[in-house]
């Protein structure tokens, strides 16, 4: 966490020493490092006033720090469609992209001021780490030229902690293979690689006859990103793991006696979905705060402290603490067993 600039304009992050230094590509160099990618949060200076004519500070209208361009040029998409506005509105700006332009050009920021001005905001390529895609045992998918960052870092969303709104205030985390391979590279309404990757991989595509090639291709690609990114020592999980992981938290949040608030649809992965067990527990998104959100029109509407614990005595709460523990136990030991 930074602590916010109190320059009304400003999107910088304050440090310690008094310096100002752009705090987007400290933010991504720092979540890098040597390839261990470190979870951060940076918060900037906070919306002042309740009002639309209130003190609003700069924001971050990109909706990642990194993300591809894309480009229309004669009917035909190159790059990432899901950029093509962002694209223009830089282009609108002054940025002059790669000549020509590439499928994977990584885009500048454009920040909003505190007067409502675009700027432009190029982060420095060092500052970008990029994993090139191969596969562990067929070096034809090497030939797509395929490539993603290595941090996702979220840069467009609301923070809300405490009834104060903090418009700029990029949060980065972790890649799990199937966000890259499913969702970026393979979706239609993306990349839409997967006919490629079939081709290259020699995986016969009859639709007719066997539309199940998209599984194994999907397959491919993802055992692709994961080899690549473990190859360059880039933290990178895949969807198995972190469903796993998801049903620690959830088990351990229940022990403690709380009710552990997600969606189902962003928790459950694209890919082997209900060979995973986070397909087979109950979830709802309570909207609760400390959290992110896009406006406050939809989402952010939703949104509420809670206040299940207030509602209950002391006693009830220890009472129902020790009891999912006790299941939790007896549980494990039942497994044991059998």
């Amino acid at each position: 966490m930074e602590d916010p600039d109190p320059r009304k304009g400003s999107c910088q992050s304050q440090r310690g020493n008094g310096l100002k230094k752009p705090g987007r590509s400290d933010h991504l160099k720092e979540a890098t490092g040597n390839g261990s990618v470190r979870s951060i949060v940076s918060i900037f200076a906070p919306v002042k006033g309740d009002s639309l004519d209130g003190d609003l500070p700069a924001y971050i209208e990109s909706r990642q720090i990194v993300q591809y361009a894309g480009y229309t040029t004669a009917g035909k998409t190159i790059g990432d469609p899901s950029n093509q506005e962002i694209t223009r509105i830089a282009t609108a700006l002054g940025w002059k992209h790669p000549a020509p332009p590439g499928p994977f050009d990584p885009l500048p920021l454009v920040i909003c001021d505190a007067q409502g001005r675009r700027l432009l905001y190029e982060i420095p390529r060092s500052a970008i780490r990029e994993v090139d895609i191969e596969h562990p045992q067929d070096s034809r998918l090497g030939q797509l030229a395929l490539k993603w960052y290595a941090v996702p870092c979220v840069s467009s969303l609301i923070l809300t902690i405490g009834g104060i709104d903090y418009p700029c205030a990029p949060f980065n985390g972790h890649y799990m293979s199937t966000e890259i391979a499913n969702r970026d590279l393979a979706d239609e309404r993306r990349y839409d690689l997967l006919p490629q990757v079939a081709d290259s991989l020699g995986i016969q595509r009859d639709a007719d006859r066997d539309s199940l090639w998209r599984d194994r291709a999907l397959t491919e690609l993802n055992a692709a990103v994961s080899h690549s990114f473990r190859r360059d020592g880039v933290t990178i999980v895949d969807h198995h793991a972190a469903s796993r992981q998801y049903m620690m938290f959830a088990s351990r949040e229940e022990s403690a006696g709380r009710t552990p608030s997600a969606d189902w649809s962003w928790i459950v992965p694209p890919q082997s979905a209900s060979a995973c067990p986070v397909y087979h527990l109950r979830m709802q998104d309570r909207h609760l705060v400390p959290n992110y959100y896009e406006s406050r029109a939809t989402d952010g509407a939703r949104l509420g402290p809670s206040y299940d614990d207030h509602l209950r005595s002391r006693a009830r709460q220890r009472w129902d603490t020790a009891r999912k523990r006790w299941y939790r136990w007896w549980g494990q030991k039942t497994e044991t067993r059998i």
